[in-house]
C-alpha cells in the first residue's frame, strides 16, 4: 500500500461529503415548497386542532369519566396529523422529483452543475439524496414540532375547560407517539423510495410532461380495469401506495366500547411497530433494486444529454 494513499483518502471523501451537503441546501434553497408546504399544512392543523377542541367543550367534562383506556383514543387526532404531514411531504416530495431534473434543462441551471467539478453521478445522488435521505429528518422535526404543539394547546384548553392540566399527559403516551412518527416517516420513505425514482429518471428523461410519463403506470391500471383483463397492475399500484403501514406496522383495534359515555369518542387503533416484518419482506429489497436501477437510467440520461 502507498504512503501517500491513506492521507489523501480521507480528505477526498470528507469533500464529496461537504459537496453533496451544499447541493442538498441547494436544492432547498431553489426548491421552497419542500419546506414551505409542509409548514402552511402544519399551522393549518394546529388551527383545526384548537379550533375543534374548542367545539367540544360541552362534551369536555365528560371525558375525565372515561376508563383510561377510551380516554387515550383523545390521540386519534395527533394520528391524523401524523399522516396528514407525511401525505404532504410525500407529494411535496414527488413533485420535486417531477420537476427537479427537467427544470434543469428549462432554466439553463444545467450550466451551473457542469462548471462544477462534480460528476453526472454526483449532481443526480444529489438530487436524490433529497426526498430519500434530507426529507427524513426535516420531516421527523416538522411532525413532532406539530404534535407537541398540538399536545401543549389541547393541555391548556383541557386546563382552561376543568379537566386537569395533566389530561393529555395521562392519555397520550409522548414517548410512543413520537417513536412512531419517526419509526413511520423512516419506513414510508424507504418504501415510497422506486416511485421516487421513477419520477426523477421522468424528469431526466423529458423536458416538458414529466409527470404525464410518469402517470402511465396509473393509466395502465385503468385500462386494465376497463377491459377485464385482471387487476395485476391495479394491485402492485395499490401495494406500492398504500402498503407501507401494512409491512411496517402490525395494527390492532382496542376493546369495543360498552358504555354509552364513551361512544363520545372513538377509540383509536394500536400500531405496533414491525421493523423485521418490514425489512425481510420481498416487496421492500425489490423496490429498492428498482430505486436503483432507475436513478442509474437517470444517470445515464444526464450523461447522453447534449443539448440543453
Amino acid at each position: 500500500m502507498s504512503l501517500h494513499g491513506s492521507p489523501s483518502a480521507a480528505p477526498a471523501r470528507t469533500n464529496r461529503l461537504q459537496q453533496l451537503a451544499w447541493n442538498i441546501r441547494r436544492e432547498f434553497w431553489e426548491h421552497r415548497s419542500l419546506y414551505l408546504a409542509p409548514a402552511v399544512v402544519a399551522i393549518l392543523i394546529l388551527v383545526g386542532y384548537v379550533y375543534a377542541c374548542y367545539r367540544m367543550h360541552v362534551e369536555l367534562p365528560k371525558l375525565s369519566t372515561l376508563p383510561r383506556a377510551m380516554q387515550a383514543a383523545a390521540i386519534a387526532p395527533f394520528y391524523a396529523a401524523a399522516v396528514a404531514m407525511m401525505a404532504t411531504v410525500t407529494l411535496t416530495s414527488l413533485a420535486y422529483c417531477v420537476d427537479t431534473l427537467a427544470s434543469d434543462r428549462r432554466d439553463r441551471s444545467i450550466l451551473f452543475w457542469k462548471s462544477l467539478p462534480l460528476s453526472e453521478a454526483d449532481s443526480v445522488l444529489a438530487k436524490a439524496a433529497v426526498p430519500l435521505l434530507a426529507m427524513i429528518p426535516f420531516e421527523s422535526a416538522m411532525i413532532l414540532i406539530t404534535l407537541a404543539s398540538m399536545f401543549i394547546a389541547g393541555s391548556a384548553f383541557f386546563a382552561f375547560s376543568g379537566l386537569g392540566v395533566d389530561f393529555l399527559f395521562n392519555a397520550v403516551r409522548w414517548a410512543d407517539l413520537a417513536s412512531l412518527a419517526t419509526y413511520g416517516v423512516f419506513t414510508a420513505t424507504l418504501w415510497y423510495a422506486p416511485i421516487y425514482a421513477w419520477f426523477l429518471m421522468w424528469s431526466a428523461a423529458v423536458k416538458r410532461g414529466a409527470a404525464l410519463w410518469g402517470g402511465m403506470p396509473l393509466v395502465a391500471a385503468i385500462a386494465e380495469r376497463v377491459t377485464g383483463s385482471g387487476d395485476r397492475v391495479q394491485s402492485l399500484l395499490k401495494e406500492r401506495l398504500l402498503g407501507a403501514g401494512d409491512f411496517a406496522f402490525v395494527t390492532r383495534a382496542p376493546a369495543a366500547a360498552k358504555d354509552a359515555a364513551s361512544k363520545l369518542i372513538e377509540p383509536a387503533p394500536l400500531y405496533t411497530p414491525a421493523p423485521l416484518k418490514f425489512f425481510s419482506s420481498t416487496e421492500f429489497w425489490t423496490g429498492l433494486l428498482f430505486a436503483a436501477a432507475f436513478i442509474a437510467i437517470a444517470i445515464y440520461l444526464r450523461r447522453r444529454q447534449s443539448s440543453f
